[in-house]
């Protein structure tokens, strides 16, 4: 509950009993008042001291209460999208819940979806968020999917070694790098092996942006921003302004964002708003990612956002930024 203090004296415009009525009606709403009035006393500096203590302690435990409010919001956006969501809105959940120091509540359920999927894309991303939480029994998970001769969980499985700083099998990494039939496995490939400092691999990335797909350009700009340097930075301008769709714009600035370009945050907080779903979420987890606490607001009118996902990243990012606010 709020406590308010109703501040009255009796020498200034505002007569006491507008005041009392105020805090009469503070306290018919519920709310604990403390009603005072400083009678005779001036513009006493003790006096004012003092109300100036009594306000600032009055701010500051609103401001806790608001945080308090907001954070059970957030958990409430990710226990629900982690447990009823659709499959990638509810993986982007639990590892917002790992982040946020609640990896307890969703291990047992992983693992009982594991057991019982049978999809390859799905199955890394289940084995993925178990490595996050600290099982990294299930890297096999992921490097016997990379290994197969099908190929459709190829790219999940690269991307998710990727993410979880894992490098598996070298050789399979490097195989993957090495084939020409998809640009988005060789580029995940190669970002799981510049992770751990193969050459090779940052060498590639370099090179894939410089290619005239959009998709594959603005793809490894984005894991530059991660594993690139200052050197970067020009390429990256340069890359950005040959491409147009807002969610190839996103992948570029925000890894510019990333190696610390002054104006792309600018464009970052713009695609906040953006009308695509997808770009919405992606950019509220870089936003979070980045560290933007001046964005702290905006991402917190996202937890009210229509789209699941949305808010999943929405309060993912929320923990990121309230803890260093």
């Amino acid at each position: 509950m709020i406590k308010k203090t109703v501040f009255c004296n009796r020498y200034k415009l505002v007569k006491p009993k507008y005041g009392k009525r105020f805090a009469d009606t503070l306290k018919i709403k519920k709310y604990q008042v403390t009603y005072r009035e400083a009678i005779k006393l001036g513009h006493s500096d003790q006096t004012i001291k003092a109300y100036q203590e009594e306000i600032a302690d009055f701010f500051e435990a609103a401001g806790q209460n608001k945080i308090r409010t907001i954070k059970k919001q957030c958990l409430k956006i990710l226990r629900e999208g982690f447990r009823n969501g659709e499959f990638w809105p509810s993986m982007h959940a639990a590892e917002a819940l790992i982040q946020a120091g609640h990896g307890t509540e969703v291990q047992q359920l992983l693992h009982e979806r594991l057991q019982n999927e049978s999809d390859a894309q799905k199955r890394c991303g289940l084995a993925r968020e178990m490595i996050r939480n600290g099982d990294s029994s299930k890297v096999k998970i992921i490097v016997d999917i990379l290994a197969k001769s099908d190929s459709y969980g190829h790219v999940h499985a690269a991307e998710s070694l990727y993410k979880v700083n894992q490098l598996g099998d070298e050789a399979l990494l490097q195989k993957a790098m090495r084939q020409s039939d998809n640009w988005n496995l060789k580029i995940f490939a190669a970002a799981a092996l510049a992770q751990k400092e193969r050459p090779e691999g940052l060498e590639l990335l370099r090179q894939a942006m410089t290619e005239k797909e959009p998709f594959t350009k603005a793809l490894a700009a984005y894991l530059l921003g991660n594993l690139g340097d200052q050197s970067d930075i020009i390429p990256l301008h340069a890359a950005l302004d040959a491409v147009q769709k807002p969610l190839h714009r996103f992948f570029i600035v925000t890894a510019l964002t990333y190696l610390g370009d002054e104006h792309a945050p600018i464009e970052l907080e713009v695609l906040l708003e953006h009308e695509n779903k997808t770009v919405r979420s992606l950019t509220a987890k870089s936003v979070g990612n980045a560290g933007l606490s001046h964005l702290l607001g905006k991402i917190t009118k996202l937890l009210e956002d229509p789209e699941l996902d949305v808010r999943i990243r929405a309060a993912q990012a929320w923990f990121a930024l309230a803890a260093n606010h």
